[in-house]
């Protein structure tokens, strides 16, 4: 019989070095503290539809990383280092294809 496909999240906390990290979704771009009620960070207070397309966008997938709860709440205290995330997330991904790209003419000579 076939063994099925283990999810991701499963085969994360099957590494050794990852046992007993507790795993948090952390918002990459857009942050929650833009969208909380209430505080000052909140970008749309008095505009609910905007809030809501804020909301939507940050709760989105692609905002959302796996990171270990410790480093998840740092990052929340810190802005700073936040948007150093952000910032070096957005240029991995122009840096992954060009990586790919030369990787792909180094392979066809």
């Amino acid at each position: 019989m076939e063994k099925a496909a283990l999810p991701l999240g499963v085969i994360i906390t099957i590494l050794t070095a990852t046992r007993g990290v507790n795993w948090e979704q952390g918002h990459v771009f857009f942050q929650q503290r833009f969208w909380r009620f209430g505080k000052s960070t909140q970008w749309y207070p008095n505009n609910d539809i905007a809030d809501l397309g804020l909301r939507t966008l940050g709760n989105a997938g692609w905002n959302l990383m796996p990171m270990p709860r410790f480093l998840n709440r740092f990052l929340g205290r810190h802005q700073w280092a936040q948007f150093g995330v952000g910032v070096g997330t957005a240029a991995s991904i122009p840096g992954s294809f060009y990586g790919g790209y030369k990787l792909g003419q180094y392979l066809q000579e």
